[in-house]
């Protein structure tokens, strides 16, 4: 609003005087406008956020089913299996599976991982695993 004072004053010095009461209207229309495009994103806001959660939902509940078709095929396979996967994988994919298995580790059995820099913070008792 104050924005626009300016800009219609300052036009008013170069030509004929503006109106106060069409300088009065242009700040109020600012206003409104303003206030008008944050109340429209605040109802979107509240209605996408229910959204958001049920899609959410449904993202934990598909991986909770991926993680539970894995778990059943690891289940069938060897130690032997599982060492030789572990030790083929590239390094990016290595890297990934021991953060995930950091997180499951915690999440499971309460236990932080021994990287200073993977601990977590949580309303729990501060245990570190160890080999």
């Amino acid at each position: 609003g104050i924005t626009m004072y300016l800009l219609l004053s300052l036009g008013g010095i170069q030509g004929d005087p503006i109106k106060d009461d069409v300088l009065g209207w242009c700040i109020i229309m600012a206003t409104t406008t303003a206030m008008t495009a944050m109340v429209v994103l605040l109802l979107r806001f509240l209605y996408t956020e229910r959204i958001r959660k049920v899609s959410g939902f449904k993202v934990r509940a598909d991986l909770a089913q991926q993680f539970q078709d894995i778990i059943a095929i690891l289940g069938t396979q060897s130690s032997y299996e599982l060492r030789s996967i572990a030790f083929n994988m590239l390094d990016n994919d290595a890297h990934r599976l021991r953060v995930a298995l950091d997180t499951l580790q915690f999440n499971l059995l309460g236990l932080q991982p021994k990287s200073v820099w993977r601990w977590r913070a949580a309303p729990v008792a501060f245990e570190i695993a160890v080999d």
